[in-house]
């Protein structure tokens, strides 16, 4: 699972530890170990970069998604899932693969095509789910991005993204594939 984090310029603090608090609320919903999946939480803007890996121990994982910090430079989505394609291109997981992008607000006017960055990862085979987070995006805005529409949670209120999880977990999980959810047993 590649998770990747908006940290735009125009994304404000408060929505930006939300998204980490999003984050750590998967981590603790899918059963991330050194055995578990693997995947990487990233953080984008105009590129992105590897915040973990998330087949370290949880509170290494928490550790580094509480230090990334907000890039505060033009949201390039396009460059963003052009450099996850890489990134699980050259993974050696043989899993399902899963591509989380939360986004909070448009796609810089003026780039590349997301119809186009997406190719690499379809032709992966990669099941790309987007969080939308505030008033700003419209489905047509992400729309290039999925293959279903119902692969979009579009959360208008920011403060409504942390108890989103749950249907958000249970949305990916029930798409067809072999990752596995943490019940309360476990």
């Amino acid at each position: 699972m590649f998770i990747l984090m908006d940290s735009s310029k125009d994304v404000a603090p408060d929505i930006f530890e939300k998204q980490k608090e999003l984050v750590k609320a998967f981590v603790r919903s899918f059963a991330f170990s050194p055995k578990g999946p693997h995947g990487n939480v990233l953080i984008y803007a105009q590129f992105a970069y590897i915040v973990t890996d998330l087949s370290k121990s949880v509170r290494a994982i928490y550790n580094r998604i509480d230090s990334a910090t907000l890039l505060g430079k033009p949201r390039r989505v396009d460059t963003a899932l052009q450099q996850t394609a890489a990134l699980l291109s050259r993974s050696k997981h043989n899993g399902r693969k899963i591509v989380v992008l939360l986004i909070a607000g448009r796609h810089a006017p003026g780039t590349g095509s997301l119809a186009e960055a997406i190719k690499p990862l379809v032709r992966l085979r990669a099941q790309i789910f987007v969080v939308a987070i505030g008033q700003q995006l419209r489905k047509k805005d992400t729309r290039p991005i999925v293959d279903r529409p119902q692969d979009v949670f579009s959360i208008k209120e920011p403060a409504s993204l942390l108890s989103s999880t749950g249907a958000i977990a249970k949305a990916i999980h029930d798409k067809p594939g072999i990752i596995r959810i943490k019940t309360t047993d476990t």
